[in-house]
């Protein structure tokens, strides 16, 4: 009841800033420069462009790609930890590929306490290594934990997924009931199956298959229009697979048996209705689970691949099931974000817990980092309102809970949720002054 007293007396001295909605609006708290890790120069060379990057609290993983015109060139992938103060930067041993030319990272997907899924494509069936799991949980400096064998060769030319099944409990292998690493694989076009039981199927579009082995689950079928998938998410909860072929967005849910049927949404993403562009590189795919407002997909439409292409003509959201969803990208004072015309190669990745979403510019060489909520709505209700204030008032008073050790050099500890609001690793008058100051301003 004091704490309440104090943060309604606090509330005396304010306005009140009006009610508004936020459930569609992103906000950029960070901008990374990637270009001097694509500089062969740099200690942290990841290659000439970012193909592929993952967002985990304060931690972004950035894969290259090589357009150096010579093939088997060293490409990397590095970590930048501390991305919201002093960067620092890694390169996990083993993390290097002879790349062939115009071939890069494709894809990466963390799940807390599996690991960090990562592929990258060689340009061909047969080869080892294009799948691979680091320990990214236990490990500062990431650690390999598997790679996919030559006898399990998919080619890596789609990202990966973490799959936990239709009810999010994951699949039983004989030994634990755990949520399975998944790649597509485009080496045969009947290798497919129904849940974790193989069964052959006709036609000509891919299987997704789980890794290493074990069975697989198709999304094959009419109206597909593509035969190369490029990269897909699988929904933690519900196992709704979104993947990316042809410059489409493919929907699929799933049953209780973990079979895709139900509905299957195909959502034409090229500029050109009519395009049917399966060779090309750089379609992705993410879904923001748990996004203020309701779940929401986020992709990007490369029918074309030409330089000068606006980000807002290409970068688009949609609803789980297919419809349209309108983005407002805004700086901290509410002004919208300007970006840079591109190629369309865009990466994304979406980080849950914390309500953030990274998009990785290929052609410029930038990651932004969003954040979902207007920052003084603070019980993320879609409302500033005075629970708001009354809660972070609770929080500030009780400190920072979280687990970990404060500070970025403990990749668990994460006390934004409480009242480090100005994200030091601590809680102190400063959160306070944060705070007050974004509620006076509202949600813009």
């Amino acid at each position: 009841m004091k704490i309440r007293a104090l943060a309604l007396a606090c509330l005396a001295g304010l306005a009140l800033p009006t009610a508004a909605q936020a459930q569609n609006r992103l906000i950029l708290v960070n901008t990374q420069d990637l270009s001097t890790i694509c500089s062969s120069s740099n200690a942290f060379f990841i290659g000439n462009n970012p193909s592929s990057v993952e967002l985990v609290g304060d931690r972004l993983f950035v894969g290259g790609f090589n357009n150096s015109g010579v093939g088997g060139t060293n490409t990397y992938f590095t970590v930048i930890g501390n991305i919201f103060g002093t960067r620092t930067f890694l390169r996990p041993a083993a993390s290097v590929i002879a790349m062939p030319n115009s071939r890069g990272f494709t894809g990466m997907d963390y799940m807390e306490g599996q690991g960090l899924l990562m592929t990258y494509d060689a340009g061909s069936f047969g080869t080892a290594n294009q799948v691979r799991l680091w320990d990214i949980d236990t490990q500062i400096n990431p650690i390999l934990v598997r790679s996919s064998p030559a006898s399990f060769s998919p080619r890596g030319g789609s990202g990966p997924a973490w799959d936990a099944g239709f009810d999010g409990q994951g699949f039983n292998d004989g030994v634990s009931v755990r949520p399975v690493p998944s790649v597509f694989d485009g080496s045969t076009a009947s290798g497919g199956g129904s849940g974790l039981n193989p069964a052959l199927l006709s036609g000509d579009s891919f299987d997704l298959l789980f890794f290493p082995g074990g069975g697989s689950i198709s999304i094959s079928g009419a109206p597909l229009r593509g035969t190369f998938w490029r990269d897909a998410d699988i929904h933690p909860t519900n196992g709704t697979i979104v993947a990316r072929a042809a410059d489409d967005v493919v929907i699929a849910t799933r049953n209780g048996a973990n079979d895709v049927l139900g509905t299957r949404t195909i959502v034409t993403g090229g500029l050109d209705p009519g395009g049917n562009v399966p060779q090309t590189i750089g379609q992705n795919v993410a879904i923001m689970n748990g996004f203020p407002g309701g779940d929401v997909i986020v992709y990007n439409s490369r029918a074309l691949t030409a330089a000068g292409q606006p980000f807002a003509g290409v970068v688009k959201f949609i609803n789980m099931n297919g419809t349209a969803r309108t983005m407002s990208f805004e700086n901290l004072d509410g002004s919208p974000v300007t970006f840079p015309t591109g190629n369309a190669y865009y990466s994304f990745s979406w980080d849950a817990k914390n309500q953030r979403l990274a998009i990785a510019d290929f052609a410029n060489r930038i990651a932004w980092i969003f954040i979902a909520n207007c920052p003084a709505d603070y019980d993320s209700t879609g409302f500033i309102d005075s629970d708001d204030f009354v809660t972070f008032v609770a929080d500030f008073a009780e400190g920072c809970t979280a687990a970990g050790t404060p500070g970025a050099a403990d990749p668990n500890y994460s006390c934004f949720a409480n009242a480090d609001f100005d994200r030091s690793g601590f809680v102190d008058s400063d959160d306070f002054v944060a705070f007050v100051t974004a509620f006076s301003n509202g949600c813009f």
